[in-house]
């Protein structure tokens, strides 16, 4: 699996130290690595935000810095707790991590942490064996951490080159696309990176080697358990929002208990709307629906009940084929992933004030394609078209070919 090493340690340089010994071994090995000295938590931090496949981080717990003529020594804590790391990270001090650092650290990183005392006895040979026996163990225990580290070089890869053919088009493409939504009221920055990442996309979906590792996969172990797919999906549907982060189509809204609103006015005219259109969405609803279609559903737990042959009849309701409602699985009524959401397209459209429902707002938002399908249901729904019912005479006809 290609991807960098980290060795991060403010000795990692000096010759004759044994951390120095340690890094001339990981680079002089026959496994052609590549591997990043750094002896500095600033430049540690900013190599963690550029470098996107990380094989492995080695890293010193303690780093000395002088300031104004005194020695301070500080901890990588903060930037392990600002990183999210997606490789094995080995802890190298030479006193024991407090009991409340490993617990935090153990949570983060999971199994993918190790702990190692640093002294001046290290073995540089045994220590690299080590270390590089067991991430090739990592790596096919969790073969399918493959996928991901070659999707951030393909992404990598990808932007430099979207950002070549942009700027061959034009130096102000930054400023063309922006200045051309805000003129229609939208927000500029985020058309910018919408436009960029719908291109970027579209050029991943057609990656080869990306779209055969992903095809080959074979899941691991038994099939995830109800509550961990739900939990996936709260993620892949609902992207949580900073208080900042400008209005858009999708965002959600509570605008009293069981009873939240759904965003549905065009992102490209919200910057120009005083009243904003909502689609309103209640748990109560769903579960009334449930029980008008199943004569079931008002007691906890009664789902647990249907049996396995009868289950697929229940779980079509979340195939959305009742033109005048809308369902939507694990909404964010609370954090627990299981409680749907309903939404009646004849009575559940609302105008609110704009300036005042900011309050209001709940920092979720449904992400496309599920906010693009709500609309297109909605509105299909008040644009069909009535005909008059055929005759009898005339189905009979041409059933009879």
């Amino acid at each position: 699996m290609n991807g960098v090493i980290i060795f991060a340690d403010d000795d990692v340089l000096k010759s004759g130290r044994p951390e120095n010994n340690l890094f001339n071994t990981f680079i002089n090995s026959e496994d052609e690595l590549t591997v990043i000295p750094i002896s500095t938590l600033e430049h540690l931090s900013g190599v963690l935000r550029s470098v996107s496949t990380i094989r492995c981080l080695i890293l010193d717990w303690t780093f000395e810095k002088e300031i104004e003529g005194i020695s301070k020594k500080e901890t990588p804590l903060a930037i392990l707790r600002e990183n999210n790391i997606y490789s094995l990270v080995y802890i190298y001090s030479r006193d024991a991590l407090s009991d409340e650092t490993k617990t935090e650290l153990d949570k983060r990183l999971g199994n993918k942490i190790r702990y190692r005392e640093k002294n001046n006895d290290l073995n540089p040979e045994k220590e690299f064996s080590s270390i590089m026996d067991e991430i090739k163990s990592l790596e096919d225990q969790n073969s399918h951490m493959q996928i991901p580290k070659l999707w951030s070089q393909t992404i990598n890869q990808a932007v430099q080159e979207l950002f070549v053919d942009f700027e061959q088009a034009t130096n102000n493409w930054i400023t063309d696309i922006r200045d051309s939504a805000k003129s229609d009221g939208s927000d500029g920055a985020s058309e910018v990176i919408s436009v960029f990442q719908n291109v970027l996309s579209e050029n991943l979906i057609q990656h080869p080697i990306l779209r055969a590792k992903i095809d080959a996969l074979v899941a691991s172990g038994e099939s995830s358990a109800n509550e961990k797919v739900a939990q996936l999906y709260r993620h892949i549907m609902y992207l949580k929002v900073l208080p900042e982060t400008p209005l858009t189509t999708g965002d959600i809204f509570k605008f009293a208990e069981d009873y939240y609103g759904i965003l549905i006015s065009p992102e490209c005219e919200i910057g120009n709307l005083s009243e904003l259109a909502f689609l309103i969405i209640s748990h109560t609803g769903y579960k009334e629906y449930i029980n008008k279609t199943f004569s079931k559903g008002q007691e906890s737990g009664w789902y647990s009940d249907i049996k396995l042959k009868d289950k697929p009849k229940y779980r079509g309701i979340f195939h959305n084929g009742v033109l005048s409602c809308h369902i939507l699985p694990s909404f964010p009524f609370d954090e627990n992933n299981n409680k749907a959401g309903y939404i009646n397209f004849k009575t559940g459209f609302r105008l609110f004030n704009k300036d005042t429902i900011m309050p209001n707002r709940v920092h979720y938002r449904l992400m496309a394609p599920y906010i693009h399908q709500l609309r297109q249901r909605y509105l299909s729904f008040f644009g069909k078209y009535g005909v008059s019912e055929f005759p009898n005479s005339l189905k009979d006809h041409n059933l009879n070919w």
